[in-house]
């Protein structure tokens, strides 16, 4: 039996994604009070592990822009320090996603993986992303792309209906 879900919009950019209703979604008015700080935010959920899903709308950009704009974000982010590495591209009927996963350090020495997902919306930029296992091998395509927040992640962007 599969869970129950809820559809969540944002009519800003015209679409809706299905979301399980195990998953917390927070009101706007709550995102700073949750540590979600940039003003492109426009879905941030709590999964049930306490795991953090953000989505964001990058600005308007067609499909033909999608590589360009994926690698501008990449870019910054290896300017920032960061290591980036697993970029694979998903594709499923008409979507395409471009998967990256990468590692920040924090400024306790540590380190926390984020698995970033960019696909185009009705016309502009969404970026999905949370936390991601870092006891993965960074290389490891398979491993990676099977933990449970990579799968939850694509199941989300499979889910969007555009209106």
């Amino acid at each position: 039996m599969s869970e129950e879900i809820t559809r969540i919009e944002d009519h800003a950019a015209g679409f809706s994604i299905a979301v399980p209703l195990s998953w917390k979604v927070l009101k706007k008015e709550a995102f700073a009070k949750f540590g979600f700080l940039d003003p492109n935010t426009i879905f941030a959920i709590i999964l049930p592990d306490g795991n953090r899903l953000v989505i964001n709308n990058g600005g308007r950009c067609s499909a033909e822009q999608l590589d360009e704009a994926y690698q501008l974000n990449i870019d910054t982010m290896k300017q920032a320090g960061h290591n980036v590495s697993n970029e694979t591209v998903l594709q499923s009927n008409s979507i395409i996603i471009k998967r990256a996963f990468v590692d920040i350090s924090r400024p306790d020495g540590g380190m926390t993986r984020v698995c970033q997902n960019y696909t185009i919306i009705n016309d502009h930029l969404v970026n999905f992303t949370a936390k991601a296992d870092p006891t993965i091998d960074s290389e490891n395509t398979i491993e990676l792309a099977n933990q449970p927040i990579a799968r939850d992640i694509y199941n989300l962007i499979m889910s969007v209906q555009t209106f």
